[in-house]
């Protein structure tokens, strides 16, 4: 990274590809600072770990909050739907997806993201439509395809809203990380809850009405 810095100062006005290059060094910088020192995280210390000096930083921005903003937006834009094994009974469907979401938002980008949030609350309306649309790709579109494959298997009960059914899971599974100071800290109790929660939908919410 400091190689390119350094080619780009040597050349005098960067180029359109290494100004990119740039500006995605600070904000890949921004969030493991956010990460590592939370809301003590500073401009200029996100310029030391980008390999960048302070100037070109503070030309970009004016402070942290707009800094930290734009990275977690770029993180959004970034977002995609999660895989998980669709192999298996539903149940086992639903663990899997439970486990691998679990493990998404352990990641640090998830991390530095929901610390974003936690320093400036006001930044979560700015975000508001990028932070519903990140959301439904990554998460609930998967979830709500794997329940409507379910439904039409004979798994789900008909008359299952899996809509309905997607929130709760998705509500369920973040619940999972506040609960844990660490959810990447003990797998174990990753796969008890994505066990426990799948369980519940099956055999509880969605399970079909036995015949008469």
């Amino acid at each position: 990274m400091e190689e390119s810095v350094q080619e780009a100062r040597s050349k005098g006005r960067p180029s359109l590809e290494e100004a990119a290059s740039i500006d995605r060094a600070i904000r890949d910088a921004a969030l493991h600072e956010l990460l590592e020192k939370g809301e003590a995280a500073s401009l200029n210390a996100v310029a030391k770990a980008a390999g960048l000096s302070r100037k070109t930083v503070y030309a970009r921005y004016s402070n942290k909050t707009d800094l930290f903003v734009d990275a977690v937006r770029e993180v959004l834009g970034n977002a995609g739907p999660i895989t998980f094994d669709l192999s298996g009974s539903l149940e086992q469907r639903l663990s899997s997806y439970v486990l691998e979401a679990l493990a998404v938002l352990a990641r640090p980008h998830a991390q530095a993201f929901r610390k974003a949030l936690s320093m400036n609350p006001g930044s979560m309306a700015e975000l508001r439509d990028e932070l519903i649309e990140a959301s439904h790709a990554m998460f609930h579109a998967p979830l709500s395809a794997m329940l409507a494959d379910a439904q039409a298997r004979g798994e789900l009960a008909d008359n299952t809203d899996r809509e309905e059914c997607a929130r709760l899971i998705m509500v369920m599974t973040l619940l999972g990380t506040e609960i844990r100071a660490d959810p990447s800290e003990d797998a174990r109790d990753n796969a008890r809850h994505a066990r426990f929660l799948a369980a519940l939908i099956v055999n509880g919410i969605g399970r079909p009405a036995a015949p008469q």
